[in-house]
């Protein structure tokens, strides 16, 4: 399986995320564990990696994948084009249509998000799942 994981999920791990008593770091890390044990595919985009940069978790998310990958995770990056960013600017969730359209190009089995609401208008171009039902 081709797995795409959206920006959420690493946040949530680097910053130990709660949603009241709910731990969302600990369902975004049995994703990472999940991909590692059945030898899933990880998709990975300059797209995330942006964002991840802009909420200051660049260094961390290379040292995790630096990790997924010793751990024999076959990692794929997926780069945005002009195009690519166009049709996101048709959706009313931009950003996120962006991570839609970068797993779909990519060939993405399912787009893990804990933000599932606002990729309702994306679902035709992947599965979008959350953790927990990953």
């Amino acid at each position: 399986m081709r797995v795409y994981v959206d920006t959420n999920c690493y946040m949530d791990i680097f910053e130990n995320r709660y949603d009241g008593y709910i731990p969302l770091a600990e369902f975004s890390y049995q994703v990472f564990r999940r991909i590692r044990e059945r030898g899933d595919t990880l998709i990975v985009s300059d797209w995330l990696e942006h964002e991840l940069d802009y909420n200051g978790h660049l260094d961390n998310y290379k040292a995790f994948i630096r990790d997924l990958k010793k751990d024999g995770v076959e990692v794929v990056h997926v780069k945005k084009t002009v195009g690519d960013k166009d049709r996101a600017r048709g959706y009313q969730h931009k950003g996120d249509a962006l991570h839609a359209i970068l797993a779909n190009k990519s060939i993405g089995d399912v787009l893990v998000t804990h933000n599932d609401r606002d990729f309702d208008e994306v679902k035709d171009l992947v599965k979008i799942c959350p953790p927990r039902e990953f």
